[in-house]
């Protein structure tokens, strides 16, 4: 899910040399499922080999390690770690909607029904421990370097980015940006991909602490948010109001609307400094070990998963 910020940060095309001698901090979790709803197999079930393995995030891998060394960066992954108790009920959310697109598949496939089917199997799309295992074995062989997050991914590479040990984060939502990652790369390792910029913000009239604010009333993996605020309405309250003062308000049975939608939901202050806390205190992020590349084991990973020898070995370059 993430923050859905867009309206706040435009998209900008990567200059040419941009990646040259940058670190690249890649949401492993975000980049994965990215890959494993785009690479299908033709019953639009995940990309798997001759075992059924699924092989689809690791050939997304593969590729974008290759993409960035070729033209002079260099990929750091981090998966997330333990569930935030806050995440939980967001983990659990996405767990049914799994289940019933499981069952909407098969639904759709006893009618005979490709289309609906092919798009509930996308719906379905889940990443394992194994598949971790298998990833990080591969990412490892290259020499790539991979850490594992005290929780959330996207909020470790920031960390990276903070401590000096990244130039940007590759993932797909905003939540890096909100934790002020200086630079987010969207779509990486494809033909087409794009930049987002902390330093938009300022174009906006809006602060750091603005943006955790809106985060928090559209909605993160934390909090579903208040009702009736999307990103631009929210960025219109926080630019105009004290967000705290109109929650102390609203405790004291103010009037108004944004009284009324916060006592509604059951937002307080309490809980809005406790979600602002998290978000802005980041973990430590010391620069992960890099592995020594070993293209014996890599040409033994393909092997035995289905890759193709030649596509890991590309990426020694």
């Amino acid at each position: 899910m993430g923050v859905k910020l867009g309206e706040l940060f435009p998209a900008h095309p990567v200059p040419a040399g941009w990646y040259e001698g940058k670190r690249i901090a890649v949401d492993g979790h975000n980049v994965a499922f990215r890959y494993l709803t785009s690479f299908r197999g033709k019953d639009g079930d995940v990309l798997r080999n001759k075992e059924g393995k699924a092989i689809a995030h690791l050939v997304g891998f593969v590729n974008l390690v290759r993409h960035l060394r070729e033209r002079g960066a260099e990929p750091i992954v981090i998966w997330d770690g333990d569930i935030h108790p806050r995440k939980r009920a967001t983990v659990e959310e996405r767990i049914a909607k799994r289940v019933e697109a499981a069952l909407n598949a098969q639904e759709a496939l006893e009618q005979g029904d490709q289309g609906a089917y092919a798009k509930y199997q996308r719906m379905t799309t889940y990443l394992d421990g194994g598949m971790i295992r298998d990833a990080t074995q591969v990412l490892e062989a290259l020499g790539v370097a991979v850490v594992r997050a005290p929780h959330d991914g996207e909020r470790f590479a920031a960390a990276l980015c903070h401590a000096g040990h990244a130039h940007a984060v590759a993932t797909e939502d905003y939540d890096a940006l909100v934790a002020g990652a200086p630079t987010v790369l969207r779509k990486a390792g494809s033909a087409e991909p794009w930049l987002h910029h902390f330093s938009d913000l300022a174009a906006q009239g809006l602060t750091q602490e603005q943006l955790r604010a809106i985060a928090i009333l559209s909605g993160t993996d934390w909090h579903p948010g208040v009702t009736g605020y999307g990103a631009k309405t929210a960025a219109k309250l926080v630019k105009t109001h004290d967000l705290r003062a109109l929650l102390r308000d609203a405790a004291a049975g103010g009037v108004g609307k944004p009284a009324e939608r916060f006592r509604a939901d059951g937002f307080t202050l309490e809980l809005f400094d406790e979600l602002d806390t998290y978000i802005r205190e980041l973990p430590e992020a010391a620069l992960p070990a890099t592995p020594k590349p070993d293209p014996a084991r890599a040409t033994e990973l393909a092997a035995s998963l289905g890759l193709e020898p030649a596509r890991l070995l590309a990426c020694y370059c």
